[in-house]
C-alpha cells in the first residue's frame, strides 16, 4: 500500500510541477499535500521526475498489420492520446504517463488477441484473412470495453480516472481534461498539419469478426492500470 501511495503522491507532484500556475496544477498540489499529511509523509523527501506537456512517441509493431493499428488507436482514445500511422510505425502524442499506460494495455491486449486469433483459425479455418478479421474485431471489441469501463469508472464514487490525481470532483475536472485534450491536439496539428483518414476494411468472414468482437469485449480491464 505504501508503494502505491507514494506513487500517487509522486504523480500529483509531477502534474503540479508541469502544470504550475494553472487550476490543474493547483489542485494536483493540494491533493499531494493532503495525502502526504494524512499519512505522515514528508513531501519534500519525494523525488519527482517531470515532463512538461505532451510529446511525441514512436512505436513500431511486431508486424505491419492493420489490426494492430486499430488496437493502438482504440487504446489511445481510452488514455487521451492521439495516434497517426505511416507504413513503418505509429506516431503517438500525449503525456509520458499516458504513454506508459498505453504501452501496458497494448502489450497485454496485443498478445492475448494474437494468440486467440491463431486458435480461431486452427478451430474454424479461414487462413490469414479470417485470422486478421478476427483480430480486428477483437481490437474494436476491446476498445468498446475500455470505453464502457471508463464511463463506469468516471461515474463511480470510487473513480480513479482523473479524481485520483485531481482530488474530489469540484467542477474543475472537466476544464482540466479539456485542457489536456487541446494540448495533445495542438501538438498533433503542429507536427502533422496535413493528414488523411482511411477506413480499415475486413476481408474475412462475418463470423470471424463477430467472434473476435465478442472476445475483445470480454478482455479484462484492471482498475490498477487506470491513470
Amino acid at each position: 500500500m505504501e508503494g502505491k501511495l507514494l506513487e500517487r503522491i509522486r504523480r500529483c507532484l509531477a502534474l503540479a510541477t508541469s502544470a504550475a500556475g494553472t487550476p490543474e496544477g493547483d489542485v494536483a498540489m493540494e491533493r499531494a499535500i493532503s495525502m502526504a499529511s494524512r499519512h505522515g509523509i514528508d513531501i519534500s523527501s519525494i523525488d519527482v521526475q517531470t515532463h512538461v506537456g505532451a510529446e511525441r512517441f514512436f512505436f513500431e509493431p511486431a508486424a505491419n498489420s492493420m489490426w494492430r493499428a486499430v488496437l493502438a488507436n482504440e487504446i489511445c482514445k481510452y488514455v487521451g492520446m492521439e495516434m497517426l500511422r505511416d507504413k513503418n510505425r505509429f506516431h503517438l502524442m500525449g503525456r509520458k504517463t499516458d504513454m506508459e499506460t498505453w504501452r501496458g494495455f497494448y502489450i497485454r491486449a496485443e498478445k492475448e488477441i494474437d494468440e486467440e486469433g491463431k486458435r480461431y483459425v486452427a478451430r474454424y479455418g479461414g487462413g490469414k484473412s479470417d485470422g486478421d478479421t478476427f483480430r480486428k474485431g477483437a481490437a474494436s471489441g476491446f476498445g468498446d470495453r475500455l470505453a464502457k469501463y471508463k464511463r463506469e469508472a468516471e461515474q463511480s464514487d470510487n473513480a480513479r480516472v482523473t479524481r485520483d490525481v485531481l482530488g474530489e470532483d469540484d467542477g474543475k475536472n472537466a476544464l482540466v481534461m479539456i485542457g489536456r485534450s487541446l494540448e495533445v491536439r495542438s501538438l498533433k496539428d503542429k507536427l502533422y498539419p496535413n493528414t488523411k483518414t482511411y477506413s480499415v476494411q475486413s476481408k474475412g468472414s462475418h463470423h470471424a469478426r463477430s467472434a473476435g468482437y465478442q472476445f475483445g469485449s470480454n478482455l479484462g480491464v484492471h482498475r490498477g492500470n487506470l491513470r
